[in-house]
C-alpha cells in the first residue's frame, strides 16, 4: 500500500499529542510545499494541450460603452462554446466574452465595449490559452504539425512592439505573458496569449510542472515521496511544530527552538537525498559522464588543436 498524506498525519501526531490535528495538517501541508520549492520533482511533470477552435466571423450589434452585445439584426450566431474565447473587430482591442446567452442570442464581455454603436463586423477566435488550475510553469510547448517548439517567455510588451495591432495570423510560434483569466469557471488562472493567431483549428503540445497539491486524507505520495517521503515530511512537520509555543491557555509542550533547529537540519538532509534519487529517475541536467562521446572545450583534443594565445585565454 503506497503512504498517504494520512500515514504522515498519523506520524507527526504520535509524536506531539499535545498539538492540535488542524495544525498539524498545515505543518504537513507547509513541509510538503517547501519540499516542492526545493525543486521539480519527477511527479509533477504534466502533459496537456492547447486546442485552438476556427474562428467564425458575422455581424453584431454593440453599444459604446456597454458590455453585452447581441446579434439582433447581425448574421452571427452565438453558441455556449463561446465562452471564454476572444472576440474583435478588424484589429484591437480584443474582448473576452465571459457569458453568452443562446436563446436571446446575447453576450457579456469582460469589459465595456469602446467602439463605434451598431452593427459591426466581428471575429471569436481562440487568442488566448488559460492554464490548467494545477499550472506551476511550462517545461515545453510543441507544435506537432510544423516540428517546432515555442517561445513561453516572451512578454506582453515584446509583442507589442513587433505586432501592436495584433494582425499576423498563421502558425503560432510564441506564448506571451497575458492578464489572468476573467471567465468565472477559469477565474484568477494566468493566462497567455498564443501568437501569431490561428484561423483555423489546431492544437499544440504542453508539458508543464504542476504546483504541490491540497493534500487530503487518502493522498498517496508518489514519485520520489513514495520512497522516503513520509520521514521526510514528518520531519519537516516536527520542525514547525517546535516552532510554535501554543496558546495562552494551553502551552505546546513540543515547543523547542535547538529541536526545530534540529528537525529542520533532519529535513533538508533527507531532502537532497531524496533530491538525488530523484535525479537518477528523471535527470534534469547532463551528466559529466555523457560528455565522453563528444569533445568537450577544456580536453586535451581542445588544447593540443589551439594556439597557446587561445589557451591562455581560457585559464586566464
Amino acid at each position: 500500500m503506497p503512504t498517504t498524506f494520512g500515514d504522515v498525519y498519523s506520524g507527526v501526531l504520535l509524536r506531539t499529542p499535545g498539538a492540535d490535528p488542524l495544525l498539524v495538517r498545515e505543518w504537513v501541508q507547509e513541509a510538503y510545499e517547501a519540499a516542492c520549492d526545493a525543486k521539480v520533482w519527477s511527479h509533477q511533470r504534466v502533459e496537456s494541450s492547447i486546442i485552438i477552435n476556427d474562428q467564425h466571423a458575422g455581424t453584431l450589434t454593440a453599444t459604446r460603452g456597454s458590455a453585452t452585445i447581441s446579434v439582433g439584426a447581425g448574421t452571427m450566431v452565438l453558441v455556449a462554446a463561446d465562452v471564454g474565447r476572444q472576440i474583435r473587430q478588424a484589429s484591437i482591442p480584443l474582448y473576452t466574452i465571459i457569458s453568452v446567452d443562446t436563446m436571446a442570442q446575447t453576450a457579456v464581455l469582460d469589459r465595456i465595449y469602446a467602439e463605434t454603436t451598431g452593427l459591426q463586423a466581428f471575429t471569436i477566435l481562440d487568442a488566448y490559452w488559460t492554464a490548467p488550475e494545477d499550472f506551476w510553469r511550462f517545461n515545453a510547448v510543441l507544435d506537432p504539425t510544423n516540428k517546432w517548439k515555442l517561445r513561453w517567455w516572451i512578454t506582453e510588451d515584446i509583442l507589442n512592439k513587433v505586432d501592436p495591432a495584433r494582425q499576423a495570423t498563421g502558425s503560432p510560434w510564441l506564448l506571451a505573458s497575458q492578464a489572468y483569466s476573467p471567465v468565472v469557471a477559469d477565474l484568477g488562472k494566468p493566462r497567455y496569449e498564443v501568437w501569431p493567431y490561428c484561423v483555423s483549428a489546431r492544437s499544440l503540445y504542453v508539458m508543464y510542472y504542476s504546483k504541490p497539491t491540497i493534500l487530503s486524507e487518502d493522498t498517496p505520495l508518489i514519485g520520489p515521496f513514495s520512497r522516503g517521503g513520509k520521514d521526510l515530511l514528518v520531519q519537516g512537520a516536527l520542525a514547525r511544530c517546535a516552532l510554535w509555543p501554543g496558546t495562552a491557555a494551553l502551552k505546546n509542550p513540543y515547543f523547542d527552538l535547538r529541536l526545530a533547529e534540529m528537525h529542520e537540519k533532519s529535513f533538508q538532509a533527507r531532502l537532497q537525498n531524496l533530491e538525488s534519487k530523484d535525479e537518477d529517475l528523471y535527470p534534469t541536467y547532463l551528466p559529466m559522464a555523457e560528455y565522453t562521446w563528444s569533445p568537450y572545450p577544456l580536453d586535451s583534443n581542445y588544447l593540443q588543436s589551439h594556439v597557446p594565445e587561445t589557451i591562455e585565454s581560457v585559464y586566464y
